[in-house]
């Protein structure tokens, strides 16, 4: 199925795409948007995605061989294992992405891309003459890998107390973020198991946030929740996103629309994506609490701690 967006460019922003073969597909992929998307397996060997942005996309094992990537925006993608090989990277940028096992042997003009902050391992396989540390890529393991104490090994399968303590930790955070379960079971029912914002329909990163901070609040109910995607609800805290109570637009922080790749500029000034569709909305009260206070009360003093 094809999506189109305002400007008439393909749009896949969080979509399954997992197994898909987009050899014959219909329409060019150029300015194509797949942010968010899970392409993990996808076929795209050979096309020509000319300035396609996959920012934060599931490319995992997806062939990507001679395709046309020039100025592609790759920013913090998950590239494991991607067969790139032959592909065309001028001017793209992998900046923070995953490229453990990532095939980029032959890669053309690699040399013109940004590469700052890609995390690799010793089975990433780069373009002769291209060398890591000039490049300010980061050498790390793939997650669910560590050193053992005998031998040294990477290994994925050996159970450590240690590992175990480490996971039911990083659960509890995930949830913890997640939301209060049942607050945040109630927000992905009203809101059709899709981000409030962006539409994008992955579970696994739509995250219950309040409008009214429930510390102050203490209203876990539908008119004080939204359901955000995990970065949009990061940026709601931190006042960087806000919500015209009158208009219900989306409000962009001038320092989101200077960043380089211009991602969160197409967010700026148009209107609740789930209030558009008719799905919901939190409560006019409490948007209008927290476009008057929050920002002055609690977004201000975050702003300065985080950024």
């Amino acid at each position: 199925m094809m999506y189109f967006d305002s400007e008439n460019e393909l749009n896949f922003e969080g979509e399954n795409l997992q197994d898909q073969s987009f050899q014959d597909y219909p329409s060019s992929l150029e300015n194509a948007k797949f942010q968010g998307a899970n392409l993990q397996e996808a076929n795209l060997q050979g096309l020509n995605l000319y300035r396609a942005k996959f920012q934060g996309a599931n490319l995992r094992d997806a062939n990507l061989q001679s395709a046309i990537l020039r100025e592609a925006q790759f920013q913090g993608a998950d590239l494991r294992d991607a067969n790139l090989q032959s592909a065309d990277l001028h001017e793209s940028s992998f900046k923070g992405a995953k490229l453990h096992g990532a095939n980029l042997k032959e890669c053309k003009d690699w040399y013109s891309s940004d590469w700052t902050k890609a995390e690799y391992d010793k089975t990433t396989k780069f373009p002769s003459d291209f060398n890591p540390d000039n490049q300010e890529l980061i050498k790390t393991r793939r997650r669910g890998q560590y050193v053992t104490k005998k031998s040294g090994n990477l290994s994925i399968t050996q159970t450590d107390t240690e590992i175990q303590t480490a996971l039911t930790e990083l659960r509890k955070f995930i949830q913890k973020r997640q939301g209060q379960e049942k607050f945040r079971k109630k927000l992905i029912e009203a809101y059709q198991g899709r981000c409030a914002i962006t539409g994008c329909e992955i579970k696994g990163v739509l995250e219950a946030a309040h409008v009214k901070p429930y510390c102050i609040s203490k209203d876990n109910s539908l008119g004080n929740g939204i359901l955000l995607r995990s970065d949009f609800h990061t940026l709601f805290d931190l006042n960087l996103i806000r919500i015209n109570p009158k208009s219900k637009e989306i409000e962009v922080h001038p320092i989101l629309l200077c960043n380089d790749n211009y991602y969160y500029e197409q967010f700026n000034n148009i209107p609740l994506r789930a209030y558009e569709e008719g799905i919901g909305s939190p409560d006019a009260n409490y948007l209008e609490w927290r476009y008057q206070n929050y920002g002055r009360c609690i977004g201000e003093s975050l702003q300065e701690y985080f950024l």
